[in-house]
């Protein structure tokens, strides 16, 4: 969505073309500099801008991103305090999202697929075959198998 309206008012512009003419660099590197030096404050509003224009951040500033948008429990010390700010997924509306897991959902979809897999390599009959094997080689319960595959097979005859 590249609109030339959305970057006739873009107020960190003027911001990213000075710092380019300063320190004599490429227009978009100034830009990165801009995201970066705000995104420390915990302010998004050059990363919104620059992203709505068309700007592809550089991997380091991409790479912050992602560090703010991960969980405290998957960062270092390190990293905590290198972004000390968090940028959080909320519903315009205020509503609150459903609570579902993707997490989960993705490895239940893995885990339906790994039963047909088998179940199409071994044919009919191979049903509990197939969700031993299968909790065998992940270590999970043959019950989570079963309901994961269960889930998205809702017509499966018993084989």
């Amino acid at each position: 969505m590249n609109d030339d309206r959305l970057i006739d008012v873009l107020p960190y512009e003027d911001v990213a073309n000075e710092v380019a003419r300063e320190a004599d660099i490429p227009l978009s590197e100034a830009r990165d500099r801009v995201i970066t030096a705000f995104l420390r404050y915990g302010e998004v509003g050059p990363l919104v801008c620059f992203l709505i224009a068309g700007h592809v951040p550089a991997l380091e500033v991409r790479h912050s991103i992602a560090v703010m948008l991960a969980p405290d429990h998957a960062l270092t010390e390190d990293l905590m305090k290198r972004c000390p700010y968090r940028l959080v997924a909320k519903a315009r509306s205020g509503e609150r999202r459903p609570k579902i897991n993707l997490d989960i959902l993705l490895r239940d979809r893995r885990l339906a697929k790994l039963v047909a897999e088998l179940l199409k390599k071994f044919g009919r009959g191979s049903y509990d075959a197939a969700i031993k094997q299968v909790a065998a080689d992940t270590g999970l319960g043959e019950e989570t198998i079963r309901a994961a595959y269960d889930k998205r097979h809702a017509n499966r005859s018993a084989n």
